[in-house]
C-alpha cells in the first residue's frame, strides 16, 4: 500500500481541485508555487499540506494520496454528538510516519487551546518527552500539555490564567496512568 509521489499526488489534486496547472495547486494547498515545484523536483512530502487542504475543502484523502483505499477514519461531531464530516486516513499513511493503525484512538476535548481532534498513540504509556498526552483520571481522559523538567518531574503548564500550571515530581509522576501521546491534531473544516 504505498504512497503516491508527488507527482502522482499532485496530478490527482489537479483532477479532484478541477485545475490544470501546478501553481493553481499549490494555490489551493496555500505554498509558494515554487515551493510545489522544489518538492515536486525532490519528491519531497506534500502530506502535511494535502491532509489541511482535505481538512478546509472535506476532500477524501483516499482519492488524493493512496493506492490502496484502506483507510482509518476519523469523524468530526458536532455539540449534540452527530457525525458532521468524516476523514480517512490511509494505514500506509499512518505507516510512513512509524504509527501503528491498530494502536491509534481518537480523542476530542474542549477547552485550552486543545479543540481539535487529537489521533493518540496508545503504545506510548509513559511521559517521555514533551508534548500534548492523554491522560485517565477517575472519570475522564484529559489531554495535557506536558513538559519534562532537568530532574525529573513533569509540568503541566496551563494557557488560563485562573488555572494554575501543575507540577508532578518524578515518582508521582511514575503512577500517571497515560493513555497515550498525540501524535496528529485534526481541526474539523470551517
Amino acid at each position: 500500500m504505498p504512497l503516491l509521489t508527488t507527482t502522482e499526488i499532485i496530478e490527482r489534486l489537479k483532477d479532484v481541485l478541477n485545475v490544470k496547472s501546478d501553481g493553481e495547486v499549490a494555490d489551493f494547498l496555500r505554498i509558494k508555487r515554487p515551493a510545489l515545484s522544489m518538492k515536486k523536483t525532490r519528491n519531497s512530502s506534500i502530506v502535511d499540506d494535502v491532509l489541511h487542504l482535505a481538512q478546509r475543502m472535506e476532500l477524501d484523502l483516499n482519492q488524493i494520496l493512496i493506492k490502496d483505499s484502506k483507510a482509518f477514519p476519523v469523524f468530526f461531531r458536532d455539540e449534540s454528538g452527530n457525525k458532521t464530516n468524516e476523514i480517512h486516513l490511509s494505514r500506509a499513511f499512518l505507516e510512513a510516519r512509524g504509527l501503528d493503525p491498530e494502536s491509534l484512538i481518537v480523542i476530542n476535548q474542549e477547552g485550552q487551546l486543545f479543540d481539535n481532534l487529537h489521533l493518540v498513540d496508545t503504545r506510548v504509556t509513559r511521559i517521555n518527552s514533551d508534548g500534548i498526552y492523554a491522560i485517565a483520571t477517575e472519570n475522564n481522559v484529559l489531554l495535557k500539555q506536558a513538559t519534562i523538567r532537568l530532574d525529573g518531574s513533569i509540568l503541566f503548564p496551563s494557557r488560563i490564567p485562573e488555572i494554575p500550571a501543575e507540577n508532578i515530581d518524578k515518582s508521582s509522576a511514575k503512577t500517571l496512568h497515560v493513555v497515550g501521546r498525540t501524535v496528529l491534531m485534526l481541526a474539523p473544516p470551517d
